[in-house]
């Protein structure tokens, strides 16, 4: 049986390992790297806190302000800046090595295709190919 609360309400027995609440909760399951939940939970064991009570203050934050802390979102957005940049480096990379490919089927010096498009090599490419096909023709 539960207690009562000075406003007259009957507030649910505290469950062993769980916080009171009042009204409805729900669950929230995520994903968190193993050896940083372990050594997380120690941290907030060792200042007398848990995983849910972070979890609450950081969405009763979120309600109140209407955003997100700084820290969090500075700390995303530069990963997802280090890794935005990461990848127009593997593309600039790709496309360099694409170029060269075309450029060395056309038949175009290094450095003389500045200002063709891809269709323009493309089109290179074609009458380069065209133009051995009709010369091993020859042969």
């Amino acid at each position: 049986m539960g207690q009562i609360t000075e406003e007259g309400v009957e507030q649910a027995p505290r469950r062993r390992g769980r916080p009171r609440t009042r009204g409805i909760t729900t669950q929230m399951n995520v994903r968190v790297d193993k050896d940083l939940k372990v050594r997380g939970d120690e941290v907030l064991r060792a200042m007398g806190s848990n995983p849910t009570d972070v979890i609450s203050r950081l969405w009763s934050y979120v309600v109140r302000t209407g955003r997100v802390p700084d820290f969090l979102t500075d700390e995303e957005r530069e990963k997802r800046l280090c890794e935005q940049e990461r990848v127009n480096r593997e593309i600039e990379r790709a496309r360099g090595r694409a170029w060269r490919v075309l450029a060395d089927e056309a038949g175009i010096a290094e450095g003389a295709g500045r200002g063709l498009t891809v269709d323009d090599v493309c089109a290179l490419c074609v009458a380069g190919s065209a133009r051995r096909a009709e010369e091993v023709a020859q042969s």
